[in-house]
């Protein structure tokens, strides 16, 4: 792969923590712990959920399923200088190919800010050595109620992404935002450091599994 497609890396996530004693109930979910830990064992090994229950000390987080309320998503179409941003398109993109996936999340994409559940926001570059930034928030049940995404377009050293890279990045960035983190294998777009442009079997299928799982501490 290109060094452009391997610098569309860097990302990432930052958990922010909202106080809210709301509870949902979600009738999919799986309750009791002995039905949690035999659908780990039995559906875990195509995933990498086990990398992210070590990552958060056995917590998992996730969007709550209402058919009835979608995500709603806001991208921002306007630059500082009013230009259309060229990349809008490639993330909204992003979003459409993870519910195309059977994830029980649908997104629907809002005209105004202060509409949406999740923000995507752009900078021209982090000081960083990163392209993108993920931060949620979820409530003390580990339903999660808002996120922003903050994407870069160009590298820390000035150099521009390009469509491609910045549709990965993209897909990424969307998986933190569904609640998966990280993975060591660098064939996923959930690894570390993107450096594929589709989703694999073992993103999906983690996506997939941690939303068969409630939130929370699945110890």
């Amino acid at each position: 792969m290109g060094e452009a497609a391997a610098r569309a890396d860097g990302t990432t996530n930052e958990l922010a923590l909202a106080t809210s004693a709301a509870a949902d109930v979600d009738a999919d979910a799986l309750t009791g712990r002995a039905a949690v830990h035999a659908l780990l064992a039995s559906e875990g090994a195509s995933t990498y959920l086990g990398d992210i229950l070590t990552q958060r000390d056995s917590v998992l987080t996730r969007w709550p399923v209402d058919d009835e309320r979608p995500v709603t998503v806001w991208i921002q179409p306007l630059g500082r200088e009013g230009h259309a941003l060229p990349h809008a398109a490639q993330v909204q993109r992003a979003f459409v190919e993870w519910e195309a996936t059977g994830v029980p999340v649908r997104f629907v994409f809002v005209s105004e800010a202060r509409q949406a559940d999740v923000q995507v926001r752009w900078i021209d570059h982090f000081s960083e050595p990163i392209s993108g930034k993920t931060m949620w928030a979820h409530d003390d049940d580990g339903w999660i109620r808002e996120g922003r995404i903050t994407l870069a377009l160009q590298h820390s050293d000035g150099e521009p992404l390009d469509s491609a890279a910045v549709r990965a990045l993209a897909l990424h960035e969307v998986g933190h935002v569904l609640g998966l983190d990280h993975t060591s294998d660098s064939g996923n777009v959930m690894a570390p450091r993107v450096r594929v442009r589709t989703l694999s079997a073992a993103d999906m299928a983690t996506a997939h599994l941690l939303y068969q799982l409630p939130p929370g501490d699945v110890r």
